[in-house]
């Protein structure tokens, strides 16, 4: 995988480095299996799914640092990835909000922030492992948690992603047209819980954020879905 090298606030944060297709995934036997914690199902999807030749690379690539999985409910599929890559495993920091952001709309999953706890080396060099990416949500918010306890994020893997989603790190282009397109106004999007920070999102949430056209149409958005609510 090539650098991104317009992920300017991440520095030159690579690419997402992914296997398949989410239908092949999907539609992998096993799969639901190992979505419900089966060890061995998650063992065997993996397996079918991951490009040998790419896993030798990353794994040559980011000799010595931890692989992180995304630990949250019985969803076996990260933990089974990071194994499979060969790097040293670290499956310390585990996600404790239960909010279930697959089921959630896009503009309610940038709203529901993951929250995470547990130990990070500090000075330590982590890369984050998930099964599916499509907003990156949850990638970004175990990047900050392991960021704000001294540790050092330096790639992301995923055995699927979404279309565009392999951008993780925000480009310098979506940025220019965020504030062009909604100036000051932006600055609501962080007072409403859509963002943190600029840095703290992912390219593929700024896609979507410039979706709309303005503001306003943002603010029915949220108001609609609080209805439904």
């Amino acid at each position: 995988m090539n650098e991104n090298e317009s992920g300017f606030m991440w520095g030159n944060f690579p690419l997402g480095y992914g296997h398949t297709s989410i239908a092949y995934l999907k539609n992998c036997f096993g799969y639901e299996d190992a979505r419900n914690g089966n060890i061995l199902a998650a063992q065997y999807v993996v397996r079918r799914c991951v490009k040998p030749k790419r896993l030798a690379k990353f794994r040559k690539r980011f000799a010595g640092a931890f692989v992180v999985p995304v630990i949250s409910g019985k969803n076996a599929l990260p933990t089974a990835l990071a194994n499979e890559t060969g790097l040293k495993l670290w499956d310390k920091v585990y996600r404790i909000d239960t909010v279930k952001r697959k089921q959630l709309p896009a503009i309610k999953r940038l709203q529901h922030k993951p929250v995470f706890r547990g130990a990070v080396k500090r000075g330590a060099k982590y890369v984050i492992v998930d099964d599916v990416i499509t907003q990156g949500g949850t990638v970004v918010a175990l990047r900050n948690y392991i960021l704000s306890n001294g540790g050092k994020v330096v790639a992301v893997m995923a055995l699927a992603y979404s279309i565009g989603s392999y951008h993780i790190a925000p480009t310098r282009e979506k940025y220019v047209r965020l504030f062009l397109k909604f100036g000051s106004s932006i600055f609501w999007m962080q007072d409403v819980g859509l963002i943190s920070s600029f840095e703290e999102m992912t390219n593929s949430q700024a896609r979507y954020l410039l979706m709309f056209s303005s503001t306003r149409r943002i603010h029915k958005k949220l108001a609609e879905m609080a209805i439904v609510e």
